[in-house]
């Protein structure tokens, strides 16, 4: 609709309509021919003040589709971990009684702040997207793992350039995490020559030079160390974007992913990947520069891409624990220590000091197993109870469904037996019975089929039968 198209908004949700003085009433129509110069029913102005209000009068409703890391409706479990009553190895449940609904893990899952907790989806969303940018540099800089020339070259974790003052020998080395690239002279326009030297098949003497060997000998043990370090963070990455993903929603996060997170990427992956930083840098980075070991050697040395790749996931890990630690579990914060919710101390608290004794959290958490056992039981009882109301009502149905149809059958068989009287007039008179009833009549040298209603044998065809009174039909 053009006339619609063309109304621009007004503030309070009314539509100018300004624009339409400037059409005339006779739009369309030639202004020469007076014939055709007919005036409307209505204006354009009146026709489109009429669609603007039956339009204000409709509701439209759009439903957009919601991505996983924020759709509140997910429990962030797959359907076999869910139910009131979990079994002990779904361990992701927020009801099991081993890693999330006990007094310890509700402790760990209380640490944090009430505003991370409300603005979880910003905070966490932080973490998760840095975990995710920092994927895809881990993967980036696990490729020096690799053996091949080029690759090594490509992503390597440090370069040195090294020129022999005394030879005149210039070489370039770049290290990967399980060989280097030596390139050196002659060079070509196609390139130098270089080979490659593994860390863990080159024997003592096998490698090029003096300085290669002993120089670089820190920097190459440290990098042979950090290979298995680097695979497993790539590997374990995933898991750490599917915990920031399940706690940016109220509704999939629980204890055990926040003591998970808090753990894991603090103590398992923050701390050990920069002590590996760390080791390969000072001994990559800062090599020994006595030259009377190894003759006037002069290097520079240039961190590579690689190394930069694990610095930023580095900084990933880093902002999962930040988050981990500041970010409580829905409706709950207590600070910077564990310690159960308020409300929770003041339900198990006996005696009113306003904290909880062991004595106390012991009788507490009996009660509470009492409780679960016997909720557990009613509801168990209460389902056994549905499916034998299911059966019962199943079993009347069918039932009433034996019933109706024992009904239809002896329906049908009063109607046959109708039709049956029938045949057995026309059998009399040598007609034999309708064919539509009982199939074609019998052929000549066989005996007659038996009639299914009447039980009675059928006659043949052309013979009458004799009459019951010893009187023939066909007599007079």
């Amino acid at each position: 609709m053009p006339i619609i198209a063309r109304m621009p908004a007004e503030p309070r949700g009314r539509a100018s309509t300004a624009h339409l003085d400037e059409y005339p009433e006779t739009m369309g129509r030639s202004s020469s021919d007076p014939a055709q110069q007919i005036r409307p029913s209505r204006s354009y102005r009146e026709r489109a003040g009429t669609v603007f209000e039956t339009l204000k009068k409709k509701t439209m409703t759009m439903e957009l589709p919601i991505l996983p890391c924020w759709d509140e409706g997910d429990p962030g479990l797959p359907v076999f971990c869910r139910g009131d009553s979990p079994k002990w190895w779904m361990l992701f449940n927020p009801k099991n009684r081993w890693s999330n609904d006990n007094l310890l893990c509700i402790s760990f899952g209380n640490v944090g702040f009430k505003y991370f907790d409300k603005h979880r989806s910003t905070w966490m969303g932080f973490a998760m997207w840095s975990t995710l940018f920092s994927i895809a540099f881990t993967i980036a800089g696990c490729f020096a793992l690799s053996i091949n020339m080029r690759i090594v070259q490509d992503v390597n974790w440090f370069k040195y350039r090294v020129t022999n003052t005394t030879s005149g020998e210039q070489y370039l080395v770049d290290v990967g995490l399980r060989s280097f690239v030596y390139t050196h002279n002659p060079c070509t326009p196609f390139g130098c020559a270089r080979r490659s030297y593994v860390f863990s098949e080159t024997e003592a003497g096998g490698w090029p030079n003096e300085f290669v060997e002993h120089g670089l000998k820190g920097c190459r043990d440290n990098a042979g160390d950090a290979a298995l370090g680097a695979l497993l963070t790539c590997a374990t990455l995933l898991f750490a974007l599917s915990g920031t993903i399940s706690r940016m929603r109220f509704s999939s996060d629980a204890n055990i992913q926040k003591a998970l997170g808090m753990i894991t990427d603090l103590f398992c992956a923050s701390v050990p990947q920069f002590l590996t930083l760390y080791r390969v840098g000072k001994d990559c980075y800062f090599w020994n520069k006595e030259e009377s070991l190894y003759g006037d050697i002069q290097a520079t040395v240039f961190v590579g891409p690689g190394y930069y790749c694990y610095i930023i996931c580095l900084f990933g890990a880093l902002m999962r624990a930040l988050f981990h630690w500041l970010t409580p579990i829905p409706g709950q914060g207590s600070g910077c220590k564990p310690e159960l919710p308020r409300g929770l101390v003041e339900l198990l608290d006996e005696d009113g000091d306003g904290q909880l004794s062991w004595d106390e959290m012991k009788r507490a958490y009996k009660t509470i197993l009492a409780k679960r056992r016997k909720l557990a039981k009613d509801a168990q009882e209460r389902s056994q109870a549905i499916v034998e109301s299911e059966w019962n009502a199943s079993a009347t149905n069918g039932a009433m469904m034996v019933k109706k149809h024992i009904k239809e059958d002896q329906e049908t068989s009063r109607k046959l037996a109708d039709m049956n009287g029938t045949s057995r007039i026309a059998s009399t008179i040598g007609i034999g019975p309708p064919s539509f009833l009982f199939g074609a009549p019998p052929k000549s040298g066989r005996t007659s089929p038996t009639n299914p209603i009447s039980e009675k044998p059928a006659y043949t065809r052309g013979t009458p039968p004799a009459s019951p009174h010893g009187t023939s039909f066909d007599s007079p």
